[in-house]
């Protein structure tokens, strides 16, 4: 975790490394959980009847639920069973097994049989042919303190008694091995206040008790279910049926008022695309405004999977601050209907839980996806071109910020379960989106408008499509046969290659102005640098002045509170925007711990001499072509 502050530049970053920073917020909006029912069924998979899963949320113990896994008819002498060690979009090892207790398997006389654990601890069961049912309890990963495993909230599992249950289906309960693609039905006992939001097929037979179906473990472990007490309203956008379930601690917030969020955004969405490839879809929100709920808070934001998104946000007293994060969550996890659910390479389309293979497409499928976020909000009006500009401009200097020497995209992405790769997976959202726009830029100019990223996308999903993946090795190839010769040298050059982004060039084209450097003046208090970290539970914030401050700040002090109020992940957005965007003329008093003495230091914002870092601006003298390939990228064409 890191956050750098820098007072004159308006600019904050806290991320975790294994997920995706959002700039100006201490938030991290993370992707991605995308699994794919229907694609890369193999001979070595078996038929079979189905499995039967009972899930016991009604009486929690210690913390855990019971699960119980009725087998398919098994034809193996010996078999195991497999909790995912991670899902796609995650890229790196989460071990859901660990969470597993109590694990017992019974016979068809309901004796215990013996079963072993495999060199990753998940569950072989020798006499699989005698194997009746399986039985343990389960913890929930919101609550594991392995910071070393660390779990992001959304794609993990909450056990929260008579208030919310998050079941990630990877998180309870797994599959046997060759029977990924056996159907699978779960009955769920919950209390009956409860309500299970979800896009599965779910039969509702009486209050207490659910029937969730699927056609495949695949298709399950991509339909995450919520349960809490109901709050949820619909809405048609299009040819597509969007649902929003909420679950918050307090009234402040609730579906209706997400409706007046999200709306907006998917009516942006629909414009964008033309036509929804998904005909329903859900947003589950859960908002974190309770301590103690999850035992490690390394980021806010969201996991999107097919026909649903998981959001796990603060609940706090500004509502700006929480309808940004909305909106810059909400639009990228819903345009994954694009990539890779309709588009994706055979490494997603047939995942390997238990020893998972990476696509080198990441470009494609986060990076690419991330600029049509903002493209799509530019296009229809919600975001300036000024604020579209400013988001790019943060891009550049974020994926700087994170990895200060060139990198292959498609060579990060392989290898991206390796520390040396995992540990800057946010750059794929900075620097694969400002790469996607310089694809989109390139296309354009060499069509004169006709092809655009957006087009090529839609061309290669008709050409392979949600069952039919492509191969990994192939793509780039594909890509060139149908657009131009010329864009081969861009992907040898910039996604494949190392070399370094051409912005002033790019950006020339669009009749923007690019400098890696300039001085500008700001209002601020001085920049510095900000070492947070996590003690007893609180979050200790070092400080580290770059240039002289006008609070006095000397190295080594501790904050305490700005303008009097105490500093936590869920309000140091608000706080801190005191100190990135200062009223003119308005005092800011920070409390600060040096050694032993507590001091109140006071300031008002003055202009400063700032040496800014890519700087981009309109060019006043653009010329007619630069500014009709301007107007095709960023302004909606009627």
């Amino acid at each position: 975790m890191r956050i750098v502050i820098n007072s004159t530049n308006t600019h904050i970053i806290l991320f975790y490394i294994k997920k995706k920073p959002m700039t100006k917020t201490l938030s991290v909006l993370a992707c991605s959980a995308l699994m794919f029912a229907g694609s890369g069924t193999t001979m070595a998979q078996k038929k079979a009847d189905s499995v039967r899963i009972a899930l016991d949320l009604s009486n929690v113990v210690n913390d855990m639920v019971k699960v119980t896994i009725y087998p398919p008819q098994i034809k193996e002498n010996s078999i195991v069973y497999i909790l995912p060690a991670t899902i796609p979009g995650t890229y790196a090892k989460k071990d859901f097994v660990r969470f597993m207790e109590n694990v017992q398997a019974f016979d068809k006389k309901g004796d215990i049989i013996n079963i072993e654990r495999e060199s990753d601890q998940q569950i072989r069961i020798p006499n699989a042919k005698n194997l009746s049912k399986i039985e343990y309890w389960m913890h929930d990963s919101w609550d594991d303190a392995d910071s070393a495993k660390y779990i992001f909230p959304p794609g993990g599992t909450n056990i929260q008694e008579g208030k919310n249950f998050m079941i990630n289906h990877a998180g309870f309960y797994g599959y046997f091995d060759g029977y990924k693609m056996t159907p699978y039905s779960i009955t769920v006992t919950k209390p009956a206040e409860m309500y299970g939001a979800t896009s599965l097929s779910v039969n509702r037979i009486s209050p207490t008790t659910d029937i969730l179906k699927s056609p495949n473990y695949v298709h399950l472990v991509d339909n995450p279910v919520m349960y809490s007490a109901p709050d949820t309203v619909s809405f048609t956008q299009g040819n597509i049926r969007i649902n929003i379930a909420a679950y918050s601690p307090k009234p402040t917030m609730n579906a209706k008022k997400l409706q007046g969020y999200i709306e907006p955004l998917t009516l942006a969405i629909k414009n964008f695309l033309g036509e929804m490839p998904v005909d329903n879809y859900t947003f589950l929100f859960y908002f974190l405004g309770e301590p103690g709920v999850v035992s490690q808070i390394k980021g806010f934001g969201a996991l999107e999977h097919s026909y649903s998104s998981v959001y796990f946000l603060p609940l706090t007293p500004n509502e700006n601050q929480i309808k940004e994060l909305v909106n810059s969550s909400a639009v990228h996890e819903f345009l994954h209907i694009l990539v890779p659910l309709n588009l994706h390479s055979e490494e997603i389309g047939d995942f390997n839980y238990r020893t998972p293979k990476m696509s080198q497409h990441l470009w494609l499928y986060e990076g690419v996806t991330e600029y049509f976020s903002h493209l799509a909000l530019a296009q229809d009006g919600i975001h300036t071109e000024d604020k579209f500009m400013d988001n790019i401009r943060e891009k550049i200097m974020n994926a700087e910020m994170m990895s200060p020497e060139p990198i292959s995209l498609t060579k990060f992405s392989k290898n991206i379960l390796d520390p040396e790769y995992g540990d800057i997976y946010p750059v794929i959202y900075e620097k694969g989106a400002v790469t996607a726009l310089l694809l989109d830029i390139r296309l354009r100019e060499l069509s004169d408008g006709k092809l655009t990223l957006l087009k090529l996308v839609n061309d290669l999903t008709k050409k392979y499509g949600p069952n039919k993946p492509f191969k990994d090795n192939e793509l780039v190839d594909e890509i060139v046969k149908m657009t131009y010769p010329e864009i081969r040298q861009f992907f040898n050059d910039f996604v494949i290659g190392e070399k370094p982004l051409p912005f002033k060039e790019y950006f020339a084209k669009i009749g923007w102005n690019y400098q890696p450097e300039a001085v500008t003046q700001k209002l601020g208090f001085g920049s510095m640098q900000v070492h947070p970290k996590m003690e007893n539970g609180k979050l200790a914030i070092e400080l580290d002045p770059v240039e002289e401050s006008s609070f006095g700040i000397k190295k080594g002090d501790m904050l305490l509170s700005i303008n009097g109020e105490e500093i936590t992940p869920m309000n140091g957005q608000r706080l801190f925007e005191m100190m990135m965007d200062p009223e003119p003329g308005r005092e800011v008093e920070l409390s600060v711990l040096r050694g032993s003495d507590t001091l109140k230091l006071s300031a008002v914002p003055s202009l400063r001499d700032k040496k800014e870092k890519h700087v981009i601006e309109k060019n006043p003298d653009i010329m007619p072509q630069q500014s009709k390939l301007k107007k095709q990228l960023i302004y909606r064409q009627s």
